[in-house]
């Protein structure tokens, strides 16, 4: 979920952006780097670990997003495309960090075993 009502430069919170992602259909429990260009917004939408993250472009003037995701990189490029893994670390005064870690993908390449 969106936690913060950090603004994206004109007055536009992660609140606003969540409710223009809703109202276009769809849906994400959790953005990450949101990134902004003029009246364009770049944000990492995941709605669950078990998929991967998909990058929206979310434009302010237009109330219109654009989905980037795995289904739409070309077929050969698919295996290498990473799948979030959440992270639970142990931090200092009992607090914890949580994140996701992306294992890298490609199916080029043979773990080497060392002693």
């Amino acid at each position: 979920a969106v936690v913060s009502t950090q603004s994206t430069g004109d007055g536009t919170t992660k609140a606003d952006l969540s409710n223009i992602v809703r109202e276009a259909g769809y849906q994400f429990g959790t953005f990450a780097n949101v990134q902004c260009f003029k009246d364009t917004v770049f944000v990492l939408g995941l709605a669950d670990v078990t998929r991967v993250a998909t990058v929206l472009r979310i434009s302010i003037t237009e109330m219109s997003v654009r989905a980037y995701n795995e289904s739409q990189a070309p077929e050969h490029l698919r295996p290498y495309i990473s799948f979030p893994e959440t992270l639970t670390i142990p931090t200092t005064d009992g607090m914890v960090c949580y994140g996701f870690y992306f294992p890298p993908r490609n199916p080029d390449f043979e773990k080497v075993e060392t002693d």
